[in-house]
């Protein structure tokens, strides 16, 4: 538990800084301009790109105020769970059987931490397995200050990184299936916007599985949400009950439908150029804070890179795992609550990115 309030207090610290001298704000560990360091504080774990470009930081700490500790923590745990199991999809998929995904992907899961090929390195899938466990929310973000092994920052310019945006259409389906469509909302005239719901969510399901979702199909999501904030603007609902069940499912929406979005990561990339080493600590937190995993080394020199970055990256995991004493967490997503607890307390111009900067 005090790893999980030292993690949520340091999500706060994420909100209160603004989006536009984020970089040079002093975190404790050199700011993310320079990319030196501990990623101590900044690392966002569970958050992804999603705070980096979404504008919410406009508010100062008022909205990190409004979000209790408890709220904070699910939400963070929900979403790990979610790119843990979007990791066994992924890696199970591509080993062609999907009628097999959960129980195979378990088996290939643990071999990928046990004894992974060459061919599960030079993938990615051995370095993203541990990148995921690293990313656990009851792994307390001091102990990255542990990886601090050095990487020449010409190494990671050259990465082929990858947006992991599965973990979000898996919550976000789960949304379509258990929280379901709110019962405020399911009358006549919001008939067509339930069924466009079910079909985009259904459709950037099965776009993630084969590639990247589509700008169309993110176009659609946008125009749903808008639609919706037009038609009851236009003609709220009776109550505050009903009001309220259907602005805390917008605001859900719009905030997952934002993190699909590919983040823009042309800032770090040019603060990169700055320098000649960074530390490894410091490239976990930017894939988390980004939102990116890694995708396959289709290069010699990308091949290389992950042959030599492997057992760096697999000795911090054992070494920190090992300290925190965790043990093995199923994954089980029955209840997507977490995630509309945590949108709740955002306007919808937040959650959808609108707000200052």
């Amino acid at each position: 538990m005090l790893r999980s309030i030292r993690f949520a207090l340091g999500l706060v610290l994420v909100f209160s800084i603004s989006a536009g001298t984020a970089h040079a704000i002093d975190w404790g560990w050199g700011g993310w301009g320079n990319w030196v360091n501990t990623p101590e504080g900044a690392l966002g774990q569970g958050l992804g790109y999603y705070y980096t470009g979404a504008g919410i930081y406009n508010e100062k700490t008022a909205i990190a105020d409004s979000i209790n500790l408890d709220t904070m923590i699910r939400w963070n745990e929900y979403l790990h769970e979610a790119n843990m199991e979007a990791t066994r999809r992924y890696v199970a998929r591509r080993r062609g059987d999907s009628a097999r995904i959960r129980t195979l992907g378990d088996e290939i899961i643990k071999n990928l931490q046990e004894n992974p090929t060459a061919r599960d390195i030079e993938t990615g899938d051995a370095l993203n397995v541990a990148v995921a466990q690293l990313s656990d929310p009851r792994v307390s973000s001091s102990a990255l200050k542990l990886a601090t092994k050095p990487l020449d920052a010409s190494v990671i310019r050259e990465i082929p990184f990858r947006n992991a945006s599965e973990a979000v259409t898996i919550v976000l389906n789960q949304v379509k299936a258990v929280t379901k469509w709110p019962t405020a909302l399911d009358v006549e005239r919001f008939a067509a916007e339930k069924k466009a719901f079910e079909e985009i969510v259904d459709k950037a399901v099965k776009e993630d599985e084969d590639g990247d979702i589509s700008s169309d199909t993110l176009k659609q999501a946008h125009d749903l949400v808008s639609g919706l904030r037009a038609k009851l603007a236009a003609t709220p609902l009776d109550g505050a009950k009903a009001s309220q069940e259907a602005s805390r499912f917008i605001k859900t929406v719009a905030g997952l439908i934002r993190m699909l979005e590919r983040p823009d990561t042309s800032e770090a990339f040019n603060e990169l150029r700055t320098v000649k080493s960074t530390s490894l600590g410091n490239l976990i937190a930017f894939m988390e804070v980004y939102n990116l995993r890694f995708g396959a080394a289709t290069t010699p020199g990308q091949r290389l890179i992950y042959r030599q970055l492997y057992p760096a990256l697999d000795e911090v995991r054992d070494r920190i795992l090992r300290e925190s004493k965790l043990d093995d967490k199923s994954t089980v997503l029955s209840n997507p609550s977490p995630v509309s607890d945590f949108f709740s307390k955002f306007d919808v111009d937040q959650a959808e990115g609108k707000g200052k900067k």
